[in-house]
């Protein structure tokens, strides 16, 4: 099935991963937060990205989110369309970390100073999809 809100999207590979639920949510926050606005209706528009565009942006294709994901976040970002692109990354934010709230994820200490993950956990992040991947896949007999 492919996305409703954001046809530039294809049907992905079935061998790339696919992260799901705080991973994923996590995840576009992070790409989000590294944007300096976010546009709406489309992926990209003349170098910017919606919150959409903004996590494949990051992770190049290596990754891949369920079509009711994509069309979730999307109708969030598409939401308020007289906000300036500022005002929305601001409000695409407070939604996920509201989501990732109802999902059991608790934030940050206040006193942290950087807010964003680091590398080291992204790699592990990243690792743990992989590993759920390939143990996910099927054997091929001989």
């Amino acid at each position: 099935m492919s996305s409703v809100l954001r046809k530039e999207l294809k049907v992905g590979n079935t061998t790339t991963p696919c992260v799901v639920g705080v991973t994923a949510y996590l995840l576009i926050l992070r790409a989000v937060e590294g944007q300096p606005g976010l546009i709406h209706g489309h992926l990209h528009d003349h170098g910017a990205s919606c919150a959409i565009g903004s996590f494949f942006d990051l992770h190049g294709g290596k990754l891949a989110l369920m079509s009711e994901m994509v069309d979730e976040v999307a109708a969030v970002n598409d939401a308020v369309p007289h906000l300036s692109p500022r005002a929305r990354k601001r409000q695409m934010l407070e939604w996920l970390r509201w989501k990732l709230g109802t999902l059991g994820w608790t934030a940050r200490p206040a006193r942290a100073k950087n807010p964003r993950l680091d590398e080291v956990t992204m790699a592990t992040i990243a690792r743990q999809v992989e590993d759920v991947a390939l143990a996910s896949r099927p054997e091929k007999a001989s």
